[in-house]
């Protein structure tokens, strides 16, 4: 995948915090823009650090401590650069889990330490009243970045990906010359209207219909507060 630079996955992130503006969901939608930069910097700070650039790294390590201050407050202004260079700390706002999601999703998957801006999400969406549903889909592993990334676009505004899992282990290709398949269960959150979801999937880079027909269920519904 292509390697962009701290100050494009900042650009990145800022035209769809500006697209959010004007939309009722806002708060969850750039929740979600915070999460998937935080993943982006991540992903650069291990290149920065294979590339003996200390410096950097330690730079991009500052502005993930930033970020993750605002995982738990509710209000955020127009421009994402003007929070991040805000000095102030901001206020925080407690979200909790509907107790019937753990459920269909084991609280044990969402209170993992890794997956803190995913309980977050959860917890907004629920009590933005999105749904919460999960896709089943076979992957090619050499493509599973690329689906990742494509399956988040064609889901904005209308959907955000919590986590992936794999469903089963085994990615072994079934002959000489087949591709190595990953097994892999999406959570995924939906605005209610959506009750037969598609976003052409099987289209997406690296999807495999052919080993398994894509597979949509809905989990949870959630009632707006």
């Amino acid at each position: 995948m292509e390697s962009f630079s701290v100050e494009q996955l900042l650009e990145q992130a800022e035209l769809l915090w500006k697209d959010f503006e004007e939309l009722e969901e806002k708060t969850l939608l750039r929740l979600g823009v915070l999460r998937d930069l935080l993943d982006s910097l991540h992903a650069k700070k291990s290149e920065s650090l294979a590339r003996g650039k200390r410096e950097e790294a330690a730079q991009i390590a500052a502005l993930e401590a930033r970020i993750d201050l605002f995982r738990n407050t509710s209000k955020f202004g127009s421009s994402l650069k003007e929070l991040l260079d805000a000095k102030e700390t901001p206020k925080k706002r407690t979200r909790l889990i509907p107790e019937g999601l753990y459920n269909f999703i084991p609280k044990e998957k969402l209170e993992r330490f890794d997956r803190s801006w995913e309980m977050t999400l959860a917890a907004e969406g629920a009590q933005q009243g999105w749904n919460f549903w999960s896709l089943d889909v076979c992957v090619d592993v050499r493509q599973l970045a690329d689906f990742q990334s494509g399956l988040g676009s064609a889901l904005k505004p209308n959907g955000l990906i919590l986590f992936a899992e794999g469903r089963e282990q085994d990615t072994t290709p079934q002959s000489e010359g087949d591709e190595a398949i990953w097994k892999g269960r999406w959570y995924i959150l939906l605005k209610p209207k959506f009750r037969t979801p598609d976003f052409r999937v099987d289209s997406l880079p690296g999807a495999s219909p052919k080993t398994e027909a894509t597979y949509w269920r809905l989990l949870f519904t959630s009632r707006k507060n």
